[in-house]
């Protein structure tokens, strides 16, 4: 029978019409007949064949052709396939492109066939079907077929593998809970649930971490509520009890963006993954179920992640359903699974559900995690491998840091314990008025101890609770000083920034609050710690820091490692990270507290920050070069510091050294022995001036001496000096005897708004290269 599309313009797209046959076929040619009655130029010019197994294609090309021209009624042509015979399809597209006509028109036929290589219904031998490729059975049904998986192997047929973990692991939901809560061990401020399972299929220790708050959570704690919705109860191969479910609502499918929560399954076997399934609870609440889940497979909780499968408008969740899917691609093995749901079938945002979710393992094996690197070891430790699993041991020079596990984080820590406490209940470090950092008195303690002996040194950015300005005293009891975060004791007063003004970890932009220490050894920091304090005001502690390494109190600094988002502080607690860069050695650590626990701004706070060092040593600071003596100095080394000392007859703190200008001897200046000469004929903002002729062999000549602000007791535009004047001459005239110089009115303080602009100017005979 003949039919007729309506033409489009000659493009590529061309106009198309799809047949749908009851079997499979391998095609080996096919026919074209032009109608036998009329319009033989309505015949295709050029046309594409493709074939598929379903309308939505994918659509292989089976031939194409273009220049056939000369159609006449009722002719009929065939073309061979391109190749070996393409197939089996069971859907056809004809794509006619062109017709045989100068201008448009509306192409048409009489009839076309195919000329089969093969014919079969059977999906199976045809290899047509979906069901797995490895331990999938494929069983032909009038018209279409079914899958099933072998023997010993779990999965709807499609996806097929052992299911892990297994049904008899034991219940993890709170009406039979045999799984064990670890509040030592937490991720992302939530305890962590594990089981060891001692069966025949992947042995060992299984372990669930949740990113987010499950229903009836009691909190950092072993025990477990009446009503709790466990995470764990999605791994326990079981339907029974309470289903895991979440806290808070999840987006919806009508939200703006995806959420991020996911879930975690740690196994102790590696695996291949070839499907996984998901479980709706039998109870009712479709509508929590994931529409949007993406399931991705590591070798640690923190990655790197590989995506294995995601789904999405998955919208038709009922009770009790279990749903699967094989995943993507088979590749890892992984030992480390997250099922990170994105969205929930309901409109709406809503709270998330389920009652099982397993794995397929396509494979399981006993990896030697320490042999192929898959371990969490310090890089110092000796990894063993052990039935599923692997232990960690540091070596016997270094301590255990008690951090997640035994050997991942090994160090010796830095201050020691007992360095001597800081706080100002049993200040026992000294403050130091004569070396102050940004106005503030700096703070040190000379230790002792057989780790990292010498003198320690903290320096603060900001003002701190209660300190009662530049002065050596302490306010005993209600000053919280930068040295007790420092001090290896959790007595006393923590230390807290003066102001409250330290962004929430909520606010719209980072503060910078920096509290540094001074080393005397330089240490290769393995970790860092913080713990806050054991009575009050958790929401003080840090929810994003950085901590930076350097060799001076102004750098150049290396971030040494850095956290954002710890908003789970609780008394008396500490938290431990591991140190991003271990190729360097430094002596100054800055703690940049960048938002608080608080919702509010707030002071910041802590009680104990320190060091877990892979190393540390006694440096020689002047073999190395990293002193600050001058290029005219001697650098000696000395126990935990240098020393420095100019050479070649120049003065100066060996930081800088030069030729001493004036000379000491150039006379004195004061009141009480005034050898210099006020010059009344040349002023300078209305003061006169004051000069020394020097005929001395260093910078030999006329100093002059120019002051923009009036002297104590100044006597006016006169040659005389006054018996108790203060002239600024005396600063220049190389001697300490007699009368100072002194302004006769006030300059700013510390605590004016407003700086003075007073200004002293000498003039010398000689141009000078200035050292110090």
């Amino acid at each position: 029978m003949p039919f007729a599309l309506r033409w489009q313009p000659p493009s590529p797209a061309g106009s198309s019409i799809i047949l749908e046959l009851p079997c499979y076929i391998k095609v080996k040619g096919y026919t074209w007949q032009a109608r036998a009655t009329a319009n033989p130029e309505r015949n295709p010019y050029s046309m594409e064949l493709h074939g598929a197994n379903s309308i939505g294609g994918p659509w292989t090309a089976a031939h194409s052709f273009s220049g056939e021209t000369g159609w006449t009624m009722d002719e009929l042509r065939t073309w061979s396939a391109d190749s070996s015979p393409p197939g089996p399809f069971r859907f056809f597209r004809f794509n006619v492109t062109r017709i045989d006509k100068t201008e448009e028109g509306k192409p048409q036929g009489g009839q076309a066939y195919f000329l089969a290589a093969s014919v079969t219904e059977d999906e199976c031998s045809a290899g047509i079907h979906n069901c797995d490729s490895q331990e999938g059975v494929c069983t032909n049904t009038a018209g279409s077929f079914t899958c099933h998986c072998n023997s010993g192997f779990s999965g709807d047929g499609v996806s097929c593998g052992i299911q892990i973990p297994p049904s008899d692991i034991g219940r993890g939901d709170i009406e039979s809970f045999s799984w064990t809560k670890d509040a030592a061990k937490l991720y992302n401020g939530f305890v962590t649930i594990h089981k060891t399972y001692s069966g025949a299929v992947c042995p060992g220790e299984y372990r669930v971490y949740s990113s987010d708050d499950w229903r009836n959570n009691p909190g950092v704690s072993t025990s477990t509520a009446g009503s709790e919705n466990l995470p764990s109860s999605l791994f326990d191969g079981d339907f029974q009890g309470s289903p895991w479910k979440t806290t808070n609502a999840l987006s919806g499918l009508s939200a703006a963006s995806e959420s991020s929560t996911h879930v975690i399954l740690g196994t102790p076997c590696h695996i291949l993954l070839a499907g996984y399934a998901w479980q709706a609870k039998d109870t009712g609440d479709p509508e929590e179920n994931p529409s949007s889940l993406t399931v991705s497979g590591a070798n640690s909780t923190s990655g790197p992640w590989t995506v294995l499968h995601s789904f999405e408008g998955v919208t038709d969740w009922t009770a009790g359903e279990i749903k699967s899917w094989p995943v993507d691609v088979r590749t890892g093995p992984f030992n480390f699974f997250r099922f990170g749901i994105r969205r929930v079938m309901d409109t709406a945002d809503a709270k998330a559900s389920g009652d099982q979710a397993f794995l397929y393992a396509n494979r399981w094996t006993e990896v030697n995690e320490c042999s192929t690197g898959l371990h969490n070891c310090d890089p110092l430790a000796t990894c063993t491998n052990t039935d599923g699993s692997f232990t960690c041991a540091c070596p016997s020079s270094l301590d255990d840091s008690g951090w997640d596990a035994v050997g991942v984080l090994c160090g010796k820590r830095i201050p020691e314990t007992h360095i001597g406490r800081g706080d100002s209940d049993g200040f026992s470090w000294t403050k130091d008025d004569d070396n102050l950092f940004n106005g503030f008195v700096t703070i040190y303690k000379d230790y002792s101890g057989s780790v990292c002996p010498g003198r320690y040194r903290v320096y603060s950015f900001e003002d701190w609770g209660s300190n009662p300005g530049i002065t050596t005293t302490v306010d005993t009891g209600n000053e919280n000083p930068p040295s007790s975060l420092f001090d290896g004791s959790e007595l006393g007063k923590p230390w807290n920034t003066a102001a409250s003004d330290v962004a929430s970890f909520n606010a719209s932009a980072d503060s910078n609050i920096n509290v540094m220490l001074g080393t005397p050894c330089y240490l290769t920091p393995a970790g860092y710690a913080w713990q806050a304090h054991e009575l009050c005001c958790q929401n003080r502690n840090p929810s994003k820091m950085t901590v930076w390494g350097g060799n001076s109190t102004s750098g150049p600094w290396t971030a040494i490692g850095s956290f954002e988002g710890e908003t789970g502080w609780s008394a008396g607690e500490t938290k431990t990270w591991k140190s991003d860069d271990r190729s360097q050695r430094f002596n100054f650590f800055k703690f940049n507290v960048k938002r608080i626990q608080d919702s509010q701004p707030g002071k910041a706070a802590g009680d104990q920050a320190f060091f877990w060092a892979a190393d540390w040593a006694e440096l020689d600071e002047c073999a190395a070069g990293v002193h600050n003596c001058d290029s005219q100095a001697t650098c000696t080394n000395t126990e935990g510091s240098f020393t420095c000392a100019c050479t070649g007859g120049l003065e100066g703190d060996g930081a800088a050294c030069g030729v001493r200008i004036p000379p000491s001897d150039i006379g004195r200046g004061d009141s009480e022995s005034f050898t210099w000469t006020k010059d009344t004929s040349t002023l300078f903002n209305g003061f006169v001036t004051i000069y020394k002729d020097y005929s001395g062999s260093v910078c030999p000549g006329r100093y002059r001496v120019y002051t923009s602000h009036d002297w104590g007791n100044n006597p006016g535009l006169t040659t005389s000096i006054a018996t108790d004047e203060n002239p600024p001459s005396s600063l220049f005239d190389g001697n300490t005897a007699g009368e100072i110089w002194k302004t006769q009115a006030k300059v700013a303080g510390l605590s004016n708004t407003t700086e003075s602009e007073v200004h002293i100017i000498l003039g010398t005979p000689c141009s000078l290269t200035l050292s110090g």
